[in-house]
């Protein structure tokens, strides 16, 4: 279980607009941008593959089945693995070494799971495309640890200020002036929260999110000495 704690005053966690400022757009006033919670739903099958869905308010942006090392994403409320693929926009590959590559249809960018910080928690860096000129780097925020009482704390309500479940899936990410730009939190036993900044594209934001929902791959073969 995680020892988190939401102390804003001490640890602030709200997604900045900090990143949108770096890019040299002049023209958008991003400090009045308030951030935006999509919400992943999970359905779960025993003969068949686990479906996330996206949800932004009530509407299901895309869909997503994992299939072993492979996740497959299509826009709407179903998608499916080989029997019809015109609704794919993008496909999540991963490895048994904690890397994935997200591919969309005129990108791609990777990901590492990585030490968040708290002993066996991971979190994610990731480097990825905000727009055709401008790429950024997140990386976990570090939890405050409290030698006292031997616990780590991490603020992950965010600017709407939601409580989450324990869980070892709840992230926060920040940029490289380490503001707050990305959260996971888990609010229910088959549901999650993203928040994060509406200039980042939902397909990269749903890409990045369902990366620390599903975990990394490890393969059932990986120990077997041959």
């Amino acid at each position: 279980e995680e020892d988190d704690a939401n102390d804003a005053k001490k640890n602030p966690s709200t997604p900045s607009t900090e990143d949108n400022k770096e890019s040299g757009d002049s023209q958008v006033d991003t400090s009045k941008i308030s951030s935006v919670i999509y919400r992943v739903k999970i359905e779960k099958h025993a003969l068949r593959c686990t479906v996330f869905h996206f949800y932004n308010d009530k509407t299901v942006l895309f869909t997503a089945k994992q299939k072993n090392e492979n996740i497959y994403v299509g826009e709407g409320f179903d998608v499916h693995i080989s029997s019809n693929q015109k609704n794919h926009v993008a496909h999540i590959s991963q490895d048994d070494c904690l890397h994935n590559v997200i591919f969309l249809k005129d990108k791609n960018f990777k990901l590492k799971y990585v030490n968040s910080g708290k002993p066996n928690h991971l979190s994610l860096n990731v480097t990825f495309p905000l727009t055709k000129d401008k790429e950024i780097t997140w990386t976990p925020k570090p939890p405050k640890y409290d030698p006292v009482k031997d616990k780590y704390y991490l603020n992950f309500h965010g600017e709407h200020h939601h409580t989450p479940m324990k869980s070892k899936k709840n992230i926060v990410l920040q940029n490289d002036k380490g503001h707050p730009t990305f959260i996971v939190r888990k609010m229910d036993n088959e549901m999650y929260e993203i928040e994060c900044l509406p200039i980042v594209d939902p397909l990269i934001v749903f890409s990045i999110g369902l990366s620390d929902i599903v975990g990394p791959y490890m393969d059932p073969c990986g120990d077997i000495q041959f």
